[in-house]
């Protein structure tokens, strides 16, 4: 998720956990998104370094591809996991052919589903 990509009232008061180098790319390069939205009032970060269980069964997992802090979320399910994995691809395809280290890492997992924002078609094999 980048910074500042949730409206800051559904935030308020409770921590975005992020990995660090998102946040730090978010805060430092321009045109990377409006800044604003990364210093919102109200917002708390949580910088991330790698993988991170939140909960029981559900876990952050870096996927460096859309940005170099792009992060996937793993929802552990008793059988076969699944990512929800917003920009990591377009659409279901592209996760037939991984190119970027992020595609690379969800198609490790053996998804059972995939939870691709702008997906328009496609498989998930």
């Amino acid at each position: 998720m980048k910074p500042g990509s949730l409206d800051g009232a559904a935030t308020e008061s409770r921590p975005t956990h992020l990995q660090r180098r998102e946040l730090d790319d978010a805060r430092s390069e321009d045109d990377y998104t409006t800044p604003e939205w990364v210093e919102a009032p109200g917002v708390r970060y949580v910088p991330v370094d790698g993988e991170l269980e939140l909960l029981p069964g559900l876990r952050l997992v870096p996927a460096p591809g859309h940005t170099r802090g792009m992060q996937v979320v793993v929802v552990e399910t008793g059988g076969r996991p699944v990512v929800v994995g917003g920009d990591v691809a377009v659409w279901f395809g592209e996760l037939d052919e991984p190119h970027t280290e992020g595609q690379l890492r969800v198609r490790a997992l053996d998804p059972s589903a995939s939870r691709v924002s702008g997906m328009t078609h496609g498989t998930c094999r």
